[in-house]
């Protein structure tokens, strides 16, 4: 798999991508490296998604939100890779609310 050249289309995408590598360097080759394959989705969702059985500290409200634009951005500019996480946060609110 060849990453394409990170094209960011507008400001707010720009803003987002240096949001998270000036949080969290490590990131950004990721970023870069799955940006226009059908595998970005997964990536972003196994980011914000803790695997960790509560061992992952979690990220700012602020980086959160750039990855959300950052999805959002390759939704439009990938659109076969556009994956609909609408149930996937139905079962985490769900599962979350059972906890408490």
């Amino acid at each position: 798999m060849e990453s394409p050249e990170l094209q960011l289309p507008n400001d707010e995408a720009v803003r987002a991508y240096q949001t998270i590598v000036r949080r969290h360097p490590h990131i950004g080759p990721r970023i870069e490296w799955f940006w226009g394959h059908r595998e970005f989705p997964e990536f972003v969702r196994k980011l914000l998604l803790d695997t960790r059985d509560g061992t992952r500290a979690g990220f700012s409200w602020e980086v959160v939100k750039a990855f959300d634009v950052l999805q959002k951005v390759h939704d439009e500019a990938y659109p076969q890779y556009a994956v609909d996480w609408s149930d996937i946060w139905d079962k985490w609110c769900e599962r979350h609310h059972e906890q408490k």
